[in-house]
């Protein structure tokens, strides 16, 4: 979900399927303990990769113990040295033993990471979170890897030119220079059974009702009205609402509805950081002349309209002012909301389902809500995450080397399906999933155990629906044709029926212009006295907007839009508006540069 940019967006079929799952860290006490041997219904033995370039010149230094920030959802156990064969596997290559600390995700990660600023005690390797970074860079704190990047030391970041295209425009968004204070991981895209963002209902009362057709946005609600109408509650009795937010939970997350509903789901890519002001057209390419956040026909109140139309229609849950993460999801998998924006959630709603014991239920997409112009596919040019290096680290080349083999293909295929044997074989040259890979019964933490799958996916170069030029397959394998045909749910089976479709993005696409926005611009960071305004701007977005979502008329709704709207002056949104759309206009060259590298694979 990163910045769309200017100078060309790019049509794309994927023929891959399924929804990315949720990912995680691992953890243990003792990072030598030894695995299981395998039983006659266990995994198979795993089988140890090759050493990367440079390992037997960590061999002979001695051994480092390092720290490492883990992003992901909690781990199975504590966090600390970590034993699974994938760890395991980076310990001995690079004759190190990685010890994790808590960073399950940004905001509580912020938290964690501001304490480490204040002692001067930074982890070795770590997310790179917005907040900090550039104050970590002004004090020194982080390593310039721009100066350890040679082809013996770093043969990925020396030749790979999606890493170079992503370095480009993360120096160069930040101001760096020649410099680069972090490296971009998760390049690609995660898209291949349905847009990461998107209008998903439940697809079983969609059928139920016939299949209406949908349009706009008031067609999308008016069909949730009679889905809710016709289905208040779910099977246990419980009230169900059509439409739902986790707004209770922090900034950043609590509102990333409102920040990334409309600009998947229409002709506009706004650019970042949010609150977003500039944006340009799909289609023409060219800049938006108005500042969106105070735009009527903008990205940012067609959403916010959206969520106040199912509020006033009685189709919004009232506990999604107040609401979390956690408790948004306990609904969702109890079968009491009927439209998520998620792209990723339909896969864990559809595993609820079947444990509750009603396959039948599930969730597909709606194309085209609104516009026949859809980001179905998003390539992460300059990644979707972001690691650093501390300043401090011992040994700085043995991170970066270690930075740079996890940053390939091959080990973003390690990151997300575990170490080859016990869930998946090489046949002919081509990494197949084996029986047990699309085992239901198997659980998530039995499977980083086994094989350290899914620990390291959000510190790995590529996000799993990447196509490894190599093997010509999706990195994650749950894409894999064989995992497709063998988890393919009824209510999936239903909408390639209803499509006339082979693939669910075959499905999705017809008769939409599917566009795959490259983040080939770098907007600049604003200036102190800007970024001062844009924090603040950014804090009243977030604590004021849903006072105009919970208006319960049209004249009140209008009277609260142009309260905010006004409100906002005093943040002075017309100079930064000016500042970043001179800056995009000053940069195409530069877009034209990195998008050529990037083109070259």
């Amino acid at each position: 979900m990163k910045k769309s940019k200017l100078v060309r967006l790019i049509a794309l079929c994927l023929v891959a399927l399924m929804v990315v799952s949720a990912c995680a860290t691992t953890p243990d006490d003792t990072p030598n303990t030894p695995q299981p041997p395998p039983t006659e219904t266990g995994p198979g033995p795993v089988v140890p990769p090759p050493p990367p370039p440079g390992a037997t010149e960590w061999a002979a230094k001695e051994t480092l113990d390092i720290t490492m920030g883990l992003m992901g959802v909690p781990a199975f156990g504590e966090y600390g040295f970590l034993d699974d064969p994938l760890t395991q596997h980076l310990n001995e290559m690079f004759n190190i033993r990685i010890n994790t600390i808590d960073a399950r995700d940004e905001s509580d990660f912020s938290t964690l990471l501001a304490g480490m600023i204040a002692t001067g005690d930074i982890p070795d390797i770590f997310p790179a979170v917005d907040e900090t970074l550039r104050q970590l860079v002004e004090a020194n704190a982080l390593l310039d890897i721009n100066q350890y990047i040679n082809p013996e030391l770093t043969p990925t970041f020396a030749s790979d030119n999606q890493f170079k295209a992503a370095a480009m425009v993360r120096s160069a968004e930040n101001g760096w220079g020649n410099s680069l204070f972090c490296v971009p991981l998760v390049k690609g895209t995660h898209d291949a059974g349905g847009p990461l963002v998107g209008d998903w209902i439940r697809w079983d009362l969609y059928k139920e009702l016939g299949y209406p057709t949908m349009r706009t946005p008031d067609d999308l609600l008016n069909v949730l009205k009679d889905m809710q109408d016709r289905w208040p509650e779910n099977h246990e009795g419980q009230k169900a609402y059509a439409v739902s937010g986790w707004w209770g939970d922090g900034m950043g997350w609590g509102d990333w509805t409102i920040q990334y509903y409309r600009f998947f789901n229409s002709e506009i890519s706004p650019f970042f950081p949010y609150p977003f002001i500039t944006a340009m057209n799909k289609e023409t390419l060219e800049l938006y002349p108005n500042n969106q956040l105070l735009d009527d026909n903008g990205y940012f109140w067609r959403t916010v309209s959206f969520f106040n139309k199912a509020h006033q229609m009685g189709i919004l849950d009232p506990e999604s002012f107040i609401q979390d993460w956690g408790a948004w999801v306990n609904k969702l998998e109890n079968g009491q909301i009927y439209h998520l924006l998620p792209g990723w959630m339909p896969f864990e709603a559809q595993r609820a389902y079947d444990e509750l014991g009603f396959p039948e239920m599930g969730f597909g997409h709606v194309p085209g809500i609104g516009s026949d112009v859809q980001s179905l596919v998003t390539v992460m040019l300059a990644g979707e995450r972001i690691v650093s290096i501390s300043n401090k680290t011992k040994d700085p080349e043995r991170m970066v080397a270690l930075l740079d083999y996890m940053s390939t293909y091959e080990f973003s295929g390690y990151a997300w399906n575990g170490l080859e044997g016990p869930y998946w074989e090489t046949v002919d040259g081509i990494p197949t999933p084996k029986p047990d890979y699309n085992n239901p019964d198997l659980t998530s933490d039995e499977r980083k155990t086994n094989s350290g799958a899914e620990i390291y996916n959000l510190m790995c170069g590529y996000a799993g629906a990447t196509i490894n030029p190599s093997s010509g397959m999706p990195i994650f394998l749950r894409h894999h044709p064989i995992s497709v045909e063998a988890t393919l749910s009824i209510v999936q089976r239903d909408i390639l029926n209803h499509f006339g479709a082979e693939t669910l993005i075959e499905a999705y696409s017809k008769n939409l212009k599917v566009y795959q926005p490259l983040n080939t611009y770098a907007p600049p960071p604003y200036p102190d006295d800007l970024n001062f305004d844009h924090a603040n701007l950014y804090d009243y977005v977030f604590k004021n907007i849903y006072t105009v979502i919970r208006t319960n008329t049209e004249d009140e709704y209008q009277a609260a839009k142009e309260h905010f709207k006004s409100e906002l002056m005093q943040f002075r949104i017309d100079e930064m508006f000016n500042f970043q759309y001179n800056a995009l206009r000053e940069q195409e060259e530069f877009a034209k540069q990195v998008l050529e590298i990037f083109n070259q694979g």
